[in-house]
């Protein structure tokens, strides 16, 4: 897997993501907002031309996002992962921000942060197990 990461001051706000694959891309349009849909748009071929479809088809959430009375970023929740982790000792579970995720996401800031001294890819040496989905998104 390859990964491109462009970030910059000058640069228009964005917040899109976009996983780009072999047969289309998977995206959300503002990953700050969560109640941004999260889309698909595929590959399409017409006689022998292949092309990025136009019309994106757009998933359902899994339940309605939490309204907040602000704007901006302050529609980011940025203490979740201390809320998971209070509520994992409280219910005395292990926390579905692991050890080893917090490494790997460690490991992925400081590859970004030295990306401009190396000016060469960087292959990952750290995994983690996939993250437990919250009890209302199993529905």
């Amino acid at each position: 897997m390859v990964a491109r990461l462009t970030c910059g001051i000058v640069a228009p706000h964005d917040h899109e993501l976009r996983i780009i694959g072999d047969d289309g891309v998977l995206g959300i349009e503002d990953c700050w907002y969560y109640g941004s849909p999260v889309y698909i748009k595929r590959m399409m071929r017409i006689r022998r031309k292949v092309f990025m479809s136009p019309w994106k088809q757009n998933y359902p959430l899994v339940r309605k996002p939490i309204k907040f009375g602000y704007k901006g970023s302050q529609q980011m929740d940025f203490a979740r992962g201390v809320a998971e982790m209070a509520a994992a000792i409280q219910e005395n579970r292990p926390c579905r921000l692991s050890p080893r995720f917090s490494l790997h996401n460690n490991e992925i800031v400081l590859a970004i942060q030295n990306a401009l001294e190396t000016g060469a890819p960087y292959k990952l040496t750290t995994t983690f197990e996939p993250v437990v989905p919250m009890p209302w998104a199993k529905e």
